[in-house]
Order: C-alpha cells, then sequence, then structure tokens
C-alpha cells in the first residue's frame, strides 16, 4: 500500500521519502531510506527512486541507548559500541560513493541536456545547486531551499558570491568555487578537506545553521570537454558526528575505567592473544604491555601446571557465555607463584565470540592469612 501511494504521488509529481524494510536473497531483513522523486523527461512525469542501506546507521544508534550499570556490562557493551563505530564509520563511507555516484550521474545529465539537467537536480534528496564559469546560479533545488530558507526564485541568476550569503553570511569563496581556484586563505573553514581527482570532499561545523555538514564538489563541463560551471552538494550528517562524539567519550571513559581500575585487567582477542593489559597488571605479574602483547597467556602468566585449567575456563565461558570465577596461582615474570582471584568476562558481538576480559586480584595476603 506504501509503495502504491508513494508511485502514485511521484507520478502526480509530488517527492516522497519514506523508511522500509527490504530483504535480501536469502530472506535477511534490512531498513532502508527509500526516496520516490518525479522528474520530467520528454514531457512525461516518470520516477526515480533512491534506496539508501541504513542497517548500520539504526544499529548504532540503538547500541548508544544499552549501556549497562555493572561494570562487566559496560565494558562488554562499550567494546560494542567500539565495533559499532567502525560500522558507522563504514556507513559513512559508503553515503559518501553513493553520493559520489549520484553526483557523477548528474554530471552526465547535465552534459545531455540542459533541460534534464534542472529536472534531475531540482528533485535530487540532497542539498545541491550549480554555478556557470562566471560565478552566476544556474540551479538552486528544492532541498537547498529546505536547508537554507532561501527560495530558487531568489537566487538564481545571482552572482557575487550571493550563494555563499545563504550558508555563512559573508561574500566570499566557498567549496564551489575552491573546487575551480583553489585557495589556500580559505582551508581553515573546514574541519576536513581532500581532493580525490576532480571532486573536493570536506566537513564543517556550520554556527549559521548549527548542523554538520558533508560536503562535496565538483567541476562541470560541456559537450566539447571546456568547463562550464560547479556543482556543490550538501549533507546534514549532524547526527552521525553526534554518534562519533559520544562513542569517543565513551571509549576515553572505558580507557579511564581500565588504566585506574585496582585490579590488574588483560583483554584477549578472538585468537586468544592478548591485545591490551592496564598498570596493575603489570604490577601484579612484572611484564610489560609490549612483552605480552600478541602473545598467548600461556606464554607468561600461566604455570605448565595450570594450563589445562586455563583451557577448561575459556572452554566454560564460551559455552556459558557468561562470567566465570576461579581462585587459583599463577605466576610472575620470575617464574614464582602467586595466589590470585581471576574473574573472565567473554566479550560477544552478534552472538559470535569476539574476545575476553580476564581480570585479576591479588589474594596472596588473605591466603596467608587463612593458612
Amino acid at each position: 500500500k506504501i509503495l502504491k501511494q508513494g508511485i502514485k504521488k511521484t507520478l502526480s509529481g509530488k517527492p516522497i521519502q519514506f523508511y522500509w524494510k527490504h530483504q535480501t536473497l536469502d530472506a535477511n531483513e534490512f531498513d532502508t531510506e527509500v526516496s520516490f522523486s518525479p522528474t520530467l523527461i520528454s514531457d512525461k512525469i516518470v520516477g526515480q527512486v533512491l534506496i539508501h542501506d541504513i542497517t548500520k546507521r539504526m544499529a548504532a544508534e540503538a547500541q548508544l541507548k544499552s549501556w549497562s550499570d555493572t561494570l562487566e556490562q559496560r565494558v562488554a557493551e562499550r567494546t560494542r559500541d567500539l565495533e559499532r563505530a567502525q560500522d558507522a564509520m563504514l556507513n559513512m563511507v559508503e553515503d559518501l560513493e553513493n553520493s559520489t555516484r549520484d553526483l557523477e550521474s548528474s554530471n552526465q545529465a547535465l552534459k545531455n541536456s540542459e533541460q534534464t539537467q534542472t529536472q534531475i537536480i531540482n528533485f535530487l534528496p540532497y542539498p545541491t545547486f550549480v554555478i556557470d564559469n562566471k560565478g552566476r546560479v544556474v540551479a538552486w533545488n528544492h532541498a537547498t531551499e529546505n536547508l537554507t530558507g532561501v527560495k530558487s526564485s531568489d537566487m538564481v541568476g545571482k552572482d557575487n558570491y550571493a550563494y555563499a550569503l545563504a550558508f555563512q553570511k559573508k561574500r566570499e569563496p566557498i567549496l564551489i568555487d575552491l573546487v575551480k581556484d583553489w585557495d589556500e586563505r580559505y582551508k581553515g573553514q573546514y574541519a576536513s578537506i581532500e581532493r580525490k581527482g576532480e571532486i573536493l570532499y570536506a566537513q564543517a561545523f556550520n554556527p549559521l545553521m548549527n548542523i554538520y555538514l558533508s560536503i562535496r564538489a565538483s567541476v562541470l563541463y560541456d559537450d566539447r570537454g571546456q568547463v562550464k560551471g560547479a556543482i556543490e552538494t550538501l549533507r546534514d550528517v549532524t547526527d552521525e558526528m553526534t554518534a562519533k562524539k559520544e562513542i569517543a567519550y565513551q571509549k576515553a571513559l572505558l580507557d579511564q575505567l581500565f588504566d585506574a581500575s585496582p585490579e590488574g585487567i588483560v583483554q584477549i582477542n578472538e585468537t586468544d592473544q592478548v591485545t591490551r593489559i592496564n598498570r596493575q597488571f603489570s604490577l601484579i605479574f612484572g611484564f610489560s604491555e609490549k612483552e605480552v602483547k600478541e602473545k598467548s597467556l600461556d606464554q607468561s602468566i600461566i604455570p605448565e601446571s595450570k594450563r589445562e585449567e586455563g583451557k577448561m575456563v575459556k572452554k566454560k565461558m564460551t559455552a556459558q557465555k557468561k562470567k566465570v570465577w576461579i581462585e587459583t596461582q599463577r605466576q610472575r615474570k620470575d617464574k614464582s607463584l602467586v595466589d590470585v582471584s581471576i574473574t573472565g568476562i567473554p566479550i560477544f558481538v552478534d552472538d559470535k565470540k569476539v574476545g575476553l576480559y580476564g581480570i585479576y586480584q591479588d589474594i596472596t595476603e588473605r591466603k596467608i592469612a587463612e593458612r
């Protein structure tokens, strides 16, 4: 029913955007953002459909709400968030690649037909505008109107950096100008800026709109291969940047908890190799992180007489998917034994074990008192 309504509205000349569930050939469902846009070609309205996979973005947003109150759960959940952060970054890269393809498609359409150019640009889902070689605005689409509050009728035909006023209240070059005529003086306006071929990519916080923008600009050519102007596309990435900052904060908090813990902590990956230890672990066992990193604990703190015990503990954690606690002995760097209590916490992401945490407490004094 939603698809029929979307097609009907699109063919009547109205764009529509909604969320939708798709499924792969093997029946796995995933979330998408679907945009139906009408396009007039040869006096006929046809529908243009853009589908964006937003599965990872939604997973990242949901992950940020799932922090638990206990130390063990906090460690596990925050580890997942780091994984989600990578997914979010991959999602951003995918969005940029998709937007680049949209931009390249738009460039081809501009070369083929001036009339088709204006129609396509007007109904692109992202804010997009075009200037000619004299700096005059020749296209200012609906999404740009919504972003800036400036109507196309008030902008098309204007020059002297009039378009820049809509974004920064200053008549000076912005990315669409810099892609043709680079000027180092304006690099500082952007948090990041990078050229790939003939496309200039940038990110910046816009204080006028109070949002983060991902921006792409490219030179446009006519049928003879001559430069005819430039095009700029913008995307509001405030939610992604907010999520990235939150993940960075949670990672910093986790790092502080890890390093400041009064108990020795070791992090082990899915191949049973040490990836990280804290200061208290070094104090208990005498090893530096460099000495144990990328090695099995069997090579450092587990004495030969306790290796079967160590294997059983890891096997139990994996099978039960919950923490395991034991009191036993481990060996220091100088081969002397030390009484410890060990809490093992397995780390699972999407029901797959990706590592574990081992938390060690030196109980030597207590054991001496008990004897």
